[in-house]
């Protein structure tokens, strides 16, 4: 139904004409049979042909009555088959091409600062007493096997490259922000989070940084040809643009 209204909007009915030829109704019947996995009678064939006139006065009226300009929601689905129509499947990319992209737009993949740690968990309130700080804080600097103390956290008592992100989702801004500004090698707590008190040891830091291209290669193809689609687009628009005279109001502006 939307091409044969798109067919019409381009006609801009200029005919009162409702053209009925063998290929169109040869190809309407195809597409039945398939449906119906049976060739079709001559009353069915009748009837794709009523359908078919049918379908075409609907559209004209639709035309006519301006229901492309005045329903929203008839308009967007126009738009999206138009730019349906005018889309290119761009060549695949090479390699060279890929790292240029990247090259170009190293921020897209560039990862979040990130810290491997090891932590004694402590589901109360009571690890924040100074008792109890100086006590777990003197064992654990002292050698003590950080494994066999506290209890157990859901996520494991060593955390591997959790990055700032995952660290405010799992345990809280205030957490990720005090942990992340701890030096490396020295116990410290205990540091508040949503889920309780940890005594916590950064072990690595993961500055930010870009991931080997061989890494990124599956996700950099995929961002060029979208990227390369949208850029074809956009001309093809800019084309068709050409073809109407453009007026802006005084005080609007385009891009």
């Amino acid at each position: 139904m939307l091409l044969w209204l798109l067919a019409a909007i381009r006609m801009a009915a200029r005919t009162d004409s409702i053209d009925v030829t063998r290929e169109t109704v040869e190809r309407l019947a195809r597409a039945q049979q398939e449906v119906a996995g049976r060739p079709l009678t001559e009353s069915e064939r009748r009837r794709i042909v009523a359908g078919y006139i049918n379908d075409e006065v609907l559209v004209r009226e639709a035309y006519a009555r301006e229901l492309h300009r005045r329903d929203g929601q008839v308009r967007q689905r126009l738009i999206e088959l138009m730019r349906f129509q005018l889309q290119q499947e761009p060549p695949v990319p090479d390699e060279k091409q890929l790292r240029d992209y990247l090259a170009e737009h190293p921020d897209l993949y560039r990862t979040p600062r990130a810290v491997t740690f090891s932590q004694v968990y402590m589901s109360s309130g009571e690890g924040n007493r100074a008792r109890d700080v100086d006590l777990v804080l003197a064992q654990l600097r002292g050698g003590a096997d950080f494994k066999q103390m506290g209890e157990k956290f859901w996520l494991g008592r060593r955390l591997e490259r959790y990055d700032e992100p995952q660290l405010v989702l799992y345990f809280g801004a205030d957490f990720a922000s005090k942990l992340l500004a701890l030096p490396v090698g020295e116990w410290r707590g205990p540091i508040a989070s949503t889920r309780g008190v940890h005594f916590v040891r950064v072990d690595e830091q993961h500055p930010p940084g870009v991931p080997p291209f061989e890494t990124l290669l599956p996700t950099l193809k995929s961002d060029w040809l979208a990227s390369a689609r949208a850029a074809a687009l956009d001309r093809r628009i800019e084309e068709l643009r050409r073809k109407y005279r453009i007026k802006l109001e005084s005080g609007v502006e385009q891009q």
